[in-house]
């Protein structure tokens, strides 16, 4: 850690632009990681292939995500937290080029959306089934405990017949203002307590989500 904080001191004392640098680099050398939990998963493109005939048109729905109240104000001049986390889940999905159709519903909360997660998920079923899905996703976020680290459930249902395709836990976490921190307190970099790294948090938990469910699936295309 000393060292690398030397090797940035020598950097930008030689950079005119030196802060601007670190500043366009910070996100590429301080990448948000995550870990997975399956508590019960069938591979999805297996269970597709066994499902349906080949080549058939299965839809996917995201459901927007069910988050916690106090997450409003971190999303007030942005969409909200629950449907950030749907469209990342939806984009990073149809990165990997299998999955024919997935959309996100058009249906963000109806009552007790969020206390169902654990109980059977039954109007989330009943808006995918109304809807013309195939197989809906749902997910539940976490109350969030630290800037830098953000966790969410997340099933995949097929509508028909309500089994669950997957279950598991995701949780994304960020370093990147750690090490910022640590540059400020050199004087090298203005400290910005303002910025926060929670979008880059959302980001990451979004591919986690999807990779989890993808797991033996072919990688994405794009990263």
């Amino acid at each position: 850690m000393k060292r690398f904080i030397l090797c940035f001191a020598i950097l930008l004392t030689v950079l005119p632009s030196g802060c601007t640098y670190f500043e366009t680099r910070i996100g590429k050398e301080f990448q948000e990681s995550c870990q997975s939990h399956a508590y019960s998963q069938v591979p999805i493109l297996d269970f597709i292939s066994k499902r349906y005939t080949p080549n058939a048109p299965v839809r996917i729905g995201v459901v927007p995500a069910s988050a916690p109240a106090n997450m409003s104000s971190l999303y007030i001049e942005q969409p909200s937290a629950g449907n950030q986390l749907a469209w990342r889940i939806q984009q990073d999905l149809l990165n990997y080029g299998e999955l024919p159709i997935v959309e996100v519903l058009n249906r963000q909360e109806w009552p007790g959306k969020r206390d169902e997660f654990f109980t059977g998920n039954f109007g989330a079923i009943r808006y995918a089934r109304d809807a013309g899905y195939d197989i809906v996703i749902v997910s539940w976020i976490e109350p969030m405990r630290a800037p830098d680290t953000m966790s969410a459930f997340a099933k995949v249902i097929e509508v028909e017949s309500g089994t669950t395709i997957y279950y598991g836990k995701s949780t994304a976490i960020s370093n990147r203002q750690e090490y910022k921190n640590a540059v400020a307190n050199l004087g090298i970099l203005r400290r910005t307590p303002s910025e926060l790294p929670t979008s880059f948090v959302m980001d990451k938990l979004g591919q986690c989500v999807s990779q989890a469910i993808m797991k033996d699936s072919s990688t994405p295309k794009i990263n």
